[in-house]
Parts: C-alpha cells; sequence; structure tokens
C-alpha cells in the first residue's frame, strides 16, 4: 500500500502553511495527525458467514496454526482480529474499551461476553505478508443475536472488506446469508466469497452447487462474482488461494477512500488561511490589530451563534430526526412484512430478531447520516447569514456581533473581513461537510445501544403477539401490529439517540471553526510580525502567495483525483 502521495502533498502543504501563516499552527498538528493515521492504517477484512461454515477451520489452515478453537457455541463467539506481530500476544479489549493483555494459553480463561473483541498478534509467515490488512473471525451471523450485533457494530463505520464463507454442504446461498449480504452491501462494496467444505462433496457436485450459488449472489448483488472453492481438510492450495483473495481487496482503493476528504478539508483551511493573508497586505499594522481582533470577536460571535442554533435544535433537531429515523425504519420493515411474517411464522425468536436487525441497521444509520449533512448544511447556511448578511456596502455597519466602528477606512477594511471570507469558504467545502458527516460520533456509538435494546425489548413483543394471534393472523398482524408496536418503543431510544447526534454535530462544527478561525488569525499575526520587521514591495508578496494558493489547490485537486478514470 502506497500512502507516499498523501504524505508528500501534507509535507509539502505544510512548508506553505510554516511559510505563509505559522510554523505553530494548528494545521500543522492536524497534518502530523493525518499521517499518522496513514501509517496505522490498515484494512480490516472480516471474515464472515453463518454459524458452523468453517469459517475459523479455513484461518487455522489459511495460517498453518491450531490456535483458533473450532465449533464454539454461539454464546461464546467474539469478534476476534488476527493480525502480525513479533511478540505473540493478545489484546482483549473490554465493553467500556480499556484493554487488557494476555497470552494465547490463556484466552480461553475468560470469558468472552463481558469483552468487545480479541485482537490477536502472531509471529505467522504468512500474516507477515500481508502487512496491510487484518484478519477478523466474526460470530456466525445466524448464531447467537448479542453477540453477532456486537462483533459487527465495531466495524460498519470503518470502510471494512468481507470475504463471506458458504458451506457447500447447503448446495446454494441461504435465505439468512441472502439477507445479511443484502444488508452488509450498505457498508461495504469490496465483498469477496468463498465456498466451504468441497470435501463433503464430489467434484461434479461442487462443479453444480458452485454454479448454482454463483447465481444466486448474481441476482442479489445485480453482477458477476467468482466464488473460490477448497475444503481446509484436503486443498494443498488453500493458502495461495486464501492469499490471492485477500490481496484483491486493493488496499490502495480502500485508503484512498478513508482519507481523501479528511485531507482535501484541511488543504481548504489552509487555502482559506493564506487568502486572508493576502487580502490584508494592503493594511499597515493598526489595521491588521484590528483585523486581528475583529477575527476574535468573530469567533466568539460565531461560538455565540452556535449556542443560540443549539438552543433552537434542541427543540426541532432531535424530534425531527426522530421523526425521519422512525419513518425510514417503518418503511424498511412493511417493504419487509412477508419474510418477517415468515420468520415469525417459525416461532424461531432470534430468527425474527436477527431478521429485524438485518432491517433496521441500516435503515438507522442511513437516515441519520441524511440527518446530519441536513444539520450541517442548515446550521452553515444560518451562519452565512447571520455573519454576511447583505452585501456590505461602504457606510454600512452590518457587521459582526455588537461592534461599532465609525472610523470610514475600517468601514472600507470590513469589506475583506476574514470572517466573512472564511464562512463563505467554510460553508462550499464540500470536503469538510463529508469529514463533520463522517466525524461526528452519530454511527455506531449512537445507533449500538439502540440496537441493544431492541434486542432486549424484541422477545416481549413476539410473546405477547403469540399469546393473542392465531397463525393463520401472522402475516397481517406483522404489519398492522408488530412493526407499529416496534416502532413505538424505538421513539424514546431514537430520541436520546439524535439528541447525542445534535450536540456531537454542533461540538465538531464549533471545533472547525474554532480551528480555521485561529489559522487566519495566525496567519495575520505573522504578516503583522513581518510587516514590523521589513517594508518590501508588497505586490510581489502578493504575487508569492497567489502561486501558493495555487499550488495548494493543485494538490487538492491531486488528492480528489486519486483512484478515477483517466
Amino acid at each position: 500500500m502506497d500512502t507516499e502521495l498523501f504524505k508528500n502533498v501534507t509535507l509539502e502543504a505544510d512548508k506553505i502553511i510554516a511559510k505563509d501563516i505559522s510554523a505553530t499552527s494548528g494545521l500543522l498538528a492536524q497534518s502530523k495527525e493525518l499521517r499518522k493515521q496513514f501509517d496505522d492504517f490498515k484494512v480490516k477484512v472480516l471474515i464472515v458467514g453463518p454459524f458452523s461454515a468453517g469459517k475459523t477451520a479455513l484461518l487455522n489452515r489459511f495460517l498453518n496454526v491450531d490456535t483458533f478453537v473450532e465449533n464454539i457455541t454461539p454464546e461464546t463467539a467474539i469478534a476476534t482480529e488476527i493480525a502480525f506481530g513479533t511478540e505473540e500476544k493478545v489484546k482483549m479489549v473490554k465493553t467500556d474499551g480499556s484493554v487488557e493483555n494476555c497470552s494465547i494459553l490463556d484466552v480461553d480463561s475468560h470469558d468472552p461476553r463481558n469483552y468487545k473483541k480479541y485482537c490477536y498478534f502472531l509471529l505467522n509467515d504468512m500474516l507477515r505478508g500481508l502487512p496491510d490488512y487484518i484478519l477478523v473471525d466474526m460470530p456466525g451471523f445466524d448464531s447467537g443475536v448479542e453477540a453477532h450485533n456486537k462483533a459487527l457494530m465495531q466495524y460498519l463505520d470503518e470502510g471494512a472488506a468481507y470475504i463471506m464463507v458458504i458451506n457447500c454442504e447447503s448446495g446454494c446461498v441461504t435465505q439468512s446469508a441472502a439477507e445479511f449480504l443484502q444488508e452488509i452491501q450498505n457498508y461495504s462494496r469490496h465483498i469477496r466469497f468463498v465456498l466451504t467444505k468441497c470435501d463433503k462433496r464430489t467434484p461434479e457436485d461442487v462443479n453444480d452447487v458452485k454454479v448454482q450459488i454463483e447465481q444466486d449472489l448474481e441476482s442479489i448483488l445485480g453482477e458477476k462474482v467468482e466464488v473460490l472453492t477448497t475444503s481446509a481438510v484436503n486443498d494443498e492450495e488453500l493458502p495461495s488461494k486464501m492469499k490471492g483473495i485477500v490481496d484483491s481487496l486493493v488496499p490502495q482503493e480502500l485508503f484512498e477512500g478513508k482519507f481523501k476528504d479528511p485531507v482535501a478539508a484541511y488543504l481548504d483551511r489552509a487555502i482559506n488561511g493564506i487568502k486572508i493573508v493576502q487580502s490584508s497586505l494592503n493594511l499597515d499594522t493598526k489595521a491588521i490589530d484590528r483585523e486581528i481582533e475583529n477575527s476574535q470577536k468573530g469567533l466568539e460571535s460565531l461560538k455565540q451563534q452556535l449556542e443560540r442554533k443549539r438552543r433552537q435544535v434542541q427543540s426541532s433537531f432531535a424530534k425531527n430526526a426522530r421523526t425521519a429515523v422512525i419513518s425510514e425504519v417503518r418503511g424498511a420493515l412493511e417493504n419487509n412484512a412477508s419474510s418477517l411474517a415468515r420468520a415469525a411464522a417459525s416461532g424461531n425468536g432470534e430468527e425474527f430478531q436477527r431478521k429485524v436487525l438485518s432491517i433496521i441497521r441500516p435503515a438507522m444509520m442511513n437516515a441519520t447520516k441524511d440527518k446530519v449533512q441536513d444539520m450541517a448544511d442548515d446550521i452553515l447556511g444560518q451562519l452565512e447569514l447571520d455573519v454576511v448578511g447583505s452585501e456590505l456596502k461602504p457606510g454600512s455597519l452590518e457587521t459582526i456581533g455588537d461592534m461599532q466602528h465609525q472610523a470610514e477606512d475600517f468601514v472600507s477594511a470590513l469589506k475583506n473581513l476574514p470572517v466573512e471570507k472564511m464562512v463563505k469558504e467554510f460553508s462550499k467545502s464540500k470536503a469538510l461537510y463529508k469529514v463533520i458527516a463522517t466525524t461526528a460520533a452519530v454511527l455506531t456509538n449512537v445507533i449500538a445501544p439502540v440496537l441493544e435494546l431492541v434486542i432486549i425489548f424484541l422477545p416481549d413483543i413476539l410473546s405477547a403477539f403469540f399469546k393473542s394471534r392465531q397463525m393463520a393472523q401472522i402475516e397481517e398482524s406483522v404489519e398492522n401490529e408488530i412493526i407499529p408496536k416496534i416502532c413505538h418503543q424505538l421513539e424514546g431510544p431514537v430520541l436520546e439517540a439524535m439528541e447525542t447526534v445534535e450536540s456531537d454535530v454542533l461540538e465538531n462544527l464549533e471545533k472547525e471553526f474554532e480551528g480555521s478561525m485561529n489559522t487566519q488569525i495566525e496567519g495575520l499575526r505573522a504578516l503583522q510580525a513581518k510587516k514590523e520587521k521589513e517594508q518590501a514591495d508588497y505586490n510581489e508578496k502578493s504575487s508569492l502567495l497567489e502561486k501558493d494558493i495555487d499550488r495548494l489547490v493543485g494538490l487538492k485537486n491531486q488528492i480528489l483525483n486519486v483512484g478515477k478514470a483517466e
């Protein structure tokens, strides 16, 4: 995986920022943190499939180890990450996020229900050859509902890749596998398929099953896919086959997809900061003092506006977002009423729970993302209106906050007010919108607790339903009674979740504004210091700054065009 382009772009931008704005700019810290994330990035490859499909046996054979216990009970299933390490050990991540270390031999002495995941580090030749990947052995998607949900929710917002394992003995893509595949398409388009336990059938049968499964998958995905056939028992080529399928997941593409927008947002902030310095070149040091003071007051005004917006949002956003999310969930459930009825009719409560969760997980995530985007757009639009107002003209005192200035020269300078320019540029930054929508804790951290509550209350709903209904009435009652009850039960938890969303988004916006304003203030101070030390040709300086801006724009376009077809 090549991260050099992204590193070089941020390093080159750092030199321009240090020269034109400030060597101590907060932007440089942001850039340093991005490079750390580049170095730490690994592709999470989730090995998924039904319970007893042979996922763990496949991994043991692939890595030529006997480390991982096969045929564990659904209740003890836990997400297990596997990566190369020079020191063999296991990090066990508890439900509160804290970490315990133990030896591989001591893992079985712990109760997996107290942990979110296990992270194995193995001194293993195969893993040494896969430095850009972390393999994740997942609980079966038709095993314990709680364990599967807890495991899956950790990876939905990571842009993970998937390898779906299908048992050759099933002869087709089962209903539960088809439903899970339909769900994970919402989270990733990087999905590969492996047909296991092929030793249980004749070669002719295996080929027929492979053809049937490829047809099933094409009907689900809308495109042709290749299914790899293997057996952990007698396929000598299994390690090379599996390495080939892992390598096909293209870590470079996943890396670029994750970091293009954050780097573009960082470059946007740098460009805006230099534009402010450039627009202030014709001011003397006293005018720059006023600009700095004005920017600081502008920042306080923006914070006050965000606080006012917070109070406005508190009376509207959470309730409106709850309505939108519940509506999305209701629609998704109603569209799947027939399959829900079949699951309910089976009398298997866990199958019904799995079906409900597989429907509402992506519905809640997509609806929440949409509402966060709408909220960010609305707030930024309002701030632009509040700050910029009508077009500023000479003699106008429509400024930020309660500032009152009477000097004509300052009113004229106000046209180049950093806050005004910053808000205009800020509100146009598509990359920044995406960063806000994806970095706020609005996905797994907020939705996971709601889904955990669903797991708790669904059995009661189903129990009450079967006590009062005959089987002949199931399909009608699922749509008219069970779905409304589920949505009613979700209203309170979703409202609380949306209140958290509101708080997180506003906090993120305030941080972004504060960072942008501080960048501009730093630039003005740097310009002030230069002006106090030397009187140079400002036209020449402006030209140099323009070249630096053009270079940053070029770097941003270079990043945004990564991966696009020639």
